[in-house]
Formats: structure tokens, sequence, C-alpha cells
């Protein structure tokens, strides 16, 4: 269960708006606000009331307040909402007055985590209400949203019925003289085995699009000096953020913007050019670009077509394989026919006339399995889930292979109770303090 303190914080963004919240959540909630608020009446759960609230004898601002009886709250406990003028000023007060009450300020994503810890929802639906908050694209949300609603905690929560109920059918054959054990029985595990299997994958097929189409996909923009990497930044990004010169090595440090391609949202990275520098700077800007690449969801790697000497490609680029867009730049200058070779996939462009723009945004929508996207997907989206789902997996794959071979029943039971731990871990159901704290510690503070 979570801490008996009462919590406080601010539940809309820092700044200046028509309408401010601050969210309570704990036992003294009404308490600390009829102290706040000087409020007499009673107040009644989910029914809205007008009050003021004050600060050393003097009404700060006319607030309306609704007041969540525990247990029908969204962290399980008693919850007051103050909505007041969004001042910055009256906010921090409000807040300020509350602590003076006896609150203590909210950490990040702590009323999530207090709903989590009260039962109120499993990990999965803590995560989507995270994804619901920070996804930027119409599917991402489809997909957060039917998270939140509990569609996919119930897909699990059968599938983990169905291994323990695995389980016990094979703990009950330990039981069971060998000379009584049917070749039915090894059917019959291994049946259901494929069924389990088979709607386990089902949830992480879609990983990478669900992943792309929520958190956004890093895409990094690399090559060598003036190759002509900040004026395709600055074309894709549709304005000036990245200085261009013809003198080499300009961007000596990363430059990167937020961009959207057919809504897919997109972080673009301008690095420095790879090349040997004496440049201790630019040195350290060309290693900062190799741990960039390293990371990125997809590399658009840059060859100036009329240098003659830059066709070598970095080693740490050819082994990338399927996450490498290979672009010839600056055909503006030459003859495209004659230096165009035969069935060659690069993408052809002059970043400075903007031609071939078209064929790189294309190209980077398929390379990330979003260009033909239907508006409702559902899937895992999550690196946390997709790693609890594929533990599952592996174990259930480890269960086959032993049937494969044989009927060792003591060899079965101990990789059924390991998939039911990488169930458990997905739902939280015994997911370590550590690894709970991390993961809301990425939420925002009043979430």
């Amino acid at each position: 269960m979570s801490s008996g303190d009462t919590i406080v914080a601010q539940s809309t963004p820092y700044g200046y708006s028509g309408i401010g919240v601050v969210r309570m959540s704990g036992s003294e909630s009404t308490k600390i606000f009829k102290k706040i608020s000087r409020i007499k009446k009673k107040l009644t759960s989910r029914i809205v009331k007008k009050a003021y609230i004050y600060k050393k004898g003097n009404k700060i601002d006319e607030v309306m307040v609704v007041w969540y009886k525990a247990p029908k709250s969204y962290t399980g406990e008693d919850v007051i909402e103050i909505s007041c003028h969004g001042n910055q000023y009256i906010l921090e007060s409000i807040i300020e007055e509350c602590i003076k009450g006896g609150a203590v300020a909210a950490g990040p994503g702590e009323f999530t985590k207090r709903a989590f810890q009260n039962g109120k929802i499993d990990l999965i639906q803590a995560e989507s209400i995270a994804n619901t908050i920070s996804t930027s694209s119409s599917v991402g949300l489809f997909n957060a949203i039917t998270g939140v609603s509990g569609n996919m905690s119930k897909s699990i929560h059968e599938t983990k019925n169905k291994i323990i109920k695995l389980l016990s059918y094979c703990e009950h054959l330990l039981d069971v003289s060998e000379v009584d054990i049917q070749n039915d029985n090894k059917k019959h595990t291994a049946k259901e085995i494929t069924k389990i299997s088979k709607k386990l994958a089902e949830l992480t097929e879609n990983y990478d699009t669900c992943r792309v189409l929520t958190y956004g996909a890093k895409i990094v923009l690399a090559g060598k000096t003036n190759s002509g990497k900040s004026t395709l930044f600055n074309v894709l990004v549709g304005e000036n953020r990245s200085i261009i010169s013809k003198s080499p090595g300009t961007t000596r440090d990363y430059i990167d913007a937020r961009i959207s391609l057919s809504g897919v949202p997109i972080l673009l990275i301008d690095t420095a050019g790879i090349r040997q520098s004496n440049d201790s700077i630019e040195a350290l800007g060309v290693e900062k670009s190799k741990e960039l690449i390293k990371d990125a969801d997809l590399v658009c790697y840059m060859t100036d077509i009329t240098d003659k000497n830059s066709s070598e490609v970095p080693d740490n680029i050819e082994l990338m394989d399927d996450r490498v867009i290979y672009i010839y730049n600056k055909v503006d200058l030459i003859n495209l026919k004659e230096n165009r070779k035969a069935g060659d996939k690069s993408i052809y462009i002059s970043a400075l006339n903007k031609t071939g723009i078209s064929k790189i945004k294309s190209s980077i929508l398929k390379k990330l399995n979003v260009d033909n996207v239907p508006d409702k997907l559902v899937g895992v989206s999550t690196p946390r889930q997709f790693q609890c789902i594929n533990s599952c997996l592996v174990s259930l794959k480890n269960v086959s292979d032993i049937l494969s071979v044989g009927f060792e029943l003591e060899l079965i039971c101990f990789e059924l109770n390991e998939a039911l731990e990488s169930i458990n871990d997905l739902l939280g159901e015994n997911t370590e303090e550590t690894v709970l704290n991390n993961m809301f510690d990425s939420f925002c503070v009043g979430k």
C-alpha cells in the first residue's frame, strides 16, 4: 500500500492559462482543504462546490473544488481537485497553503503509483496512462487509450490463467505413475503451449510500429563533412536551424528538432561530419555522432556524389543493415544518368534545390514500418512490456523443445513457472520497488 502522507501537486503545466488544477490525494485531503478554504459545509463526493482559498487571512482566489471519496477515485484514496485561475502565483500559493496544512509535495507519477499500489490499475494500464500524455500520433493515442481501458490487461490475465491451468495439469501428472501417462497428455500439453504462444506473439508483432507511433523515432543524419547533412536537416525541419557553410567541420555538436512525417513523430538529429580531426572539440563531436548513430532507430547516411573519395562507408554504419538509408546528395552538380549505378537502391537528391525530398520521406516511413498503418492498431509499445512477453515466449519455446524429445515433467513445470513469472512481471504483480520507482519517475509531477 502507499504511504500515509497526503500528497499535493499542480496537475496542469507550469505557466499562465485560463484554468489551473491542484490535486491532493490522501486521508487528510478534505481536512486540509477545509482548513485553507474555511468552508463549513460538508463536501459531497463528485459534486462541484465553489469556495475561496485564503493565505494569511486574505482571499487569493475563487475556486471550484471536487471531492472524490475513497475508494472511488483515481488513486483509490480521498482525492481533492481544486480548479483555480491559471496564474502561477495562485497555483503555487494554493500548494504552499496545502503543505502548511499538512500535505507533502508529490513526486513524479506519485498519483498514478498510488493508483497502482491500491489496486486501481495494473502496470500495463499505468504505462498506458503515461503514453496517453506523451504520444503525438492518433494511432499511438488509440493504442494508449485501449491500454488504459484494460483490454490488453484482460488478454494478459486470460493468458496467465491458461499458463496456471497448464502448470497445474503438468504438476498433477508428476504424481501419476509413468505407466499411466498417455501420449494424449503430451499432445494436450503441446497443443496448449502452441495456443498460448500464438496469443502472446500477436501482442508483440506490431511492437516496433506501436513504439514509434507512441514515442517517436530517432533519426540521425550522418556522413562525412560537407555532404549536405545540415542542408537536408533544414529542409526537413522547414526552417534554418542548422548553420550551413562550405567550410568542413562547421557542425561540431549535434542539433535536433522534433518534426512530424505523415503524423509520425520524429526526433531528427543533425550530427558532426565523420572524419579524423586534430581539433579536440570537433573530435568530441565526431565521437558523439558515433554514439547517436548507435542508438538511432534509423540513419540517413549522406554522401557527396561529387566527392570521388567518399564512397567508403564506415563499418558502424554497414553493420546497421536495415536501419540505414543511403543518400547521394548534390546531384544538381553532375550528370545523374552517367553516375547512377544500375540496381542501386540509394536515394539521389539535391538538398539545396529540394529535389528528391519526397523520396526520402517515403523511404523513412517504409523503413520504420509506418507507411501503411491502420487507424486502429493495438499492441505492446514499451521496451519493458516487450521484454516481459519475449521472456515468456522463450520459456514456452523451451517447453516445446523439451516435448520434441520427450516428456520431462520436472523441466516442463520449471519452464512454465518461469513463463508465469514473466507474466506477473508484465502486470506488475511481483515487480521490484526499484523498477517501479524508475518507471514512475518518468511521469510528470501531478499525474
